[in-house]
């Protein structure tokens, strides 16, 4: 391995890319304006929606003998326009046109009576319309209980028996984290793998399709450092996106989310510990070494830009799998998981955002990541050292990647 090809093709390869105004839109501006134009977007239309709904009414049908206190609340709510029905309630299914219905259950076998509320539950108005009426229900329900509590005289106390409350015993930092661990590990993976997906593309199908690979090939620098140099500018692209969009993501939370989240009383913080912020750091390396090294070997036979982004599509895909795991909060990072590509970088960011990580698990996610680096680099390295796929022919895109890496014809200086 020559250093000093490895450092003039690296440097080659992130100048390029950082003029390479594509390029630089998706590993440097898309993981800054991703968040801002997310939660933007986000909160107005969560304020439109609540707008609009402040000033919708919900058609509610009242059956005969429905009992008169719950009558007259559901006439008296603003957001509910009521019809006295002869009938619907009883039978289930709402009738005429209504959102849901209100009918009467009648008591009996030491029983007290109810009410039955029908509504279509697998539409939003539906839904609405029912939780209103149960909620109008219990407050009438609680008012009954409150009545016969005084008619028995009865204090409050003596009547609840005992109280049940809640207290959070974590501090602000501590929700500041547990938040952060939900809404950032399922974008970080993916802004990532696209750091990496275009460059690594660029690296290799790109300039095969502009026709330099043959002259750098035909340099006589060892084919291995070659690839080290594209490497290294891949898993920079990588890891830049990867910090960008954990800096954006922090930055705009603490910026839109903390203020409303304080304004309902919530003691919240979102700062970064210093040891979260390196596992932030190590996270984003593993990840970008695991997926370069894939993209990179993916994409060494791709004949043009084209095929060569067909190639790493299913490596993006594959990489952003294994974030479904991470909405189950009983899957941690472990000695285990952190053996698992991909998973364990985002495991490692999430737990790191809520507490302190153990050194062995990031030990094991570093050896397993470099294996797989490994393999990945030979394959593409193997590939590199193959004439026919250093220069490809029309017959050369008919081969599979098995056979090249089974070939016997290699390039003399390789």
């Amino acid at each position: 391995m020559d250093g000093s090809t490895i450092r003039t093709v690296f440097g080659n390869e992130l100048r390029g890319a950082l003029r390479d105004r594509t390029l630089t839109t998706h590993f440097i501006v898309i993981p800054l304006l991703l968040y801002p134009v997310m939660l933007w977007l986000g909160i107005t239309v969560a304020l439109l929606y609540d707008a609009g709904s402040e000033d919708t009414s919900y058609r509610v049908g009242i059956s005969p003998g429905i009992d008169p206190a719950l009558a007259g609340e559901l006439r008296a709510d603003p957001s509910i326009d009521a019809f006295f029905v002869s009938r619907g309630a009883e039978t289930g299914g709402p009738a005429g046109g209504f959102d849901a219905t209100a009918g009467p259950v009648p008591g009996g076998d030491g029983l007290p009576g109810g009410c039955v509320i029908t509504a279509d539950l697998s539409t939003d108005r539906g839904r609405t319309a029912a939780g209103l009426l149960e909620g109008l229900a219990r407050d009438v329900r609680a008012a009954g209980f409150a009545r016969l509590r005084d008619s028995l005289g009865i204090g409050r106390a003596e009547w609840e028996v005992f109280r049940i409350s809640t207290s959070n015993e974590a501090g602000g930092r501590d929700m500041g984290g547990f938040i952060l661990g939900l809404l950032l590990p399922a974008t970080f993976a993916v802004m990532v793998s696209i750091g990496c997906f275009y460059t690594a593309v660029d690296a290799t199908a790109g300039e095969r399709e502009r026709g330099t690979i043959e002259t750098l090939l035909s340099t006589g620098a060892d084919r291995f450092s070659i690839l080290a140099g594209k490497y290294l500018s891949v898993l920079v692209s990588g890891m830049t996106s990867g910090l960008l969009n954990t800096a954006s993501m922090i930055l705009c939370v603490s910026a839109i989310l903390g203020p409303l989240l304080r304004s309902e009383g919530e003691e919240i913080s979102f700062a970064v510990e210093p040891g979260a912020a390196f596992s932030a750091v190590f996270a984003s390396a593993l990840l970008s070494a695991l997926l370069s090294a894939l993209m990179i070997a993916s994409s060494s036979l791709a004949r043009n830009y084209k095929e060569g982004q067909a190639m790493v599509t299913p490596v993006y895909l594959l990489s952003v799998l294994p974030v479904i795991f991470m909405q189950d909060p009983s899957i941690s990072f472990s000695v285990s998981t952190a053996a698992v590509p991909v998973l364990n970088a985002a495991l490692l960011l999430r737990d790191s955002l809520t507490g302190p990580v153990e050194p062995l698990p990031m030990i094991v996610s570093a050896v397993s990541t470099a294996l797989f680096c490994l393999a990945a680099l030979w394959a593409a390295s193997s590939l590199l050292s193959r004439e026919e796929a250093a220069f490809p022919g029309e017959a050369t895109g008919k081969r599979s990647l098995f056979s090249l890496l089974r070939g016997r014809r290699s390039i003399g200086h390789a």
